[in-house]
């Protein structure tokens, strides 16, 4: 993965993740509603924009807003079967840029004040799991 596709790939999920805060704060501070409402319908009003093409070979199918503060991401590898897939190498190109984004973005102090846990799951194209990165506040403090 060369490095301009890398970075496009990691400004489309900053984008869409600042969109998940932007509204998770506004639903939260004008209606008052516990994190796990907040994480839900923001959960819903993405998904009204999926799917979503990250890049050529990846898309964002849904976000879902799972129970203790988990915010799902569901990604698809568009072109390639899980057998065609290194799934090691897939993990050790996202992973750290994924732990890094969470703990140093501005956007996302939103999440880490409220111990949000982010799950991005990957799935081939026919939708065999192939891998999850969880980003657990243990892991961004």
């Amino acid at each position: 993965m060369n490095q301009t596709k890398k970075q496009s790939k990691i400004t489309i999920i900053l984008l869409l993740i600042v969109i998940s805060v932007v509204i998770i704060q506004i639903i939260r501070q004008f209606l008052q509603i516990p994190l796990d409402k907040a994480l839900i319908q923001t959960a819903n009003t993405l998904n009204k924009k999926c799917p979503v093409n990250v890049d050529k070979e990846i898309r964002l199918d849904s976000v879902t807003a799972l129970p203790n503060k988990i915010l799902q991401y569901n990604y698809t590898f568009v072109n390639h079967l899980k057998k065609d897939l290194f799934v090691t190498y897939i993990r050790k190109n996202l992973e750290p840029d994924l732990i890094q984004l969470v703990k140093t973005s501005p956007e996302l102090k939103s999440f880490r004040e409220n111990g949000v846990i982010m799950s991005y799951n990957y799935n081939d194209k026919n939708g065999e799991f192939l891998l999850k990165i969880l980003i657990t506040p243990q892991i961004y403090q």
